[in-house]
């Protein structure tokens, strides 16, 4: 699943209550949330709530939009 948050507490309540649907093989870390906190302090964040895989994708902006990271980059 593309977690595209720009806080852990987003990312660690959607991981939390996605955890076991089957067709969620693993999640992926998007640009927002790495540039708003340490990458390693997300991932710890998530393997409090789930064992699937973890994906850091930052090789592009995941939307269009930069409203969509609350402001962030503007």
């Amino acid at each position: 699943m593309k977690c595209s948050f720009s806080s852990t507490k987003k990312l660690e309540s959607t991981v939390e209550a996605t955890n076991d649907f089957d067709f969620i093989v693993g999640d992926r870390i998007s640009t927002g949330l790495g540039l708003t906190s340490k990458i390693s302090d997300a991932v710890k964040s998530m393997l409090r709530f789930t064992n699937l895989s973890i994906i850091c994708a930052h090789q592009k902006f995941s939307f269009n939009s930069p409203d969509f990271y609350g402001g962030i980059f503007l």
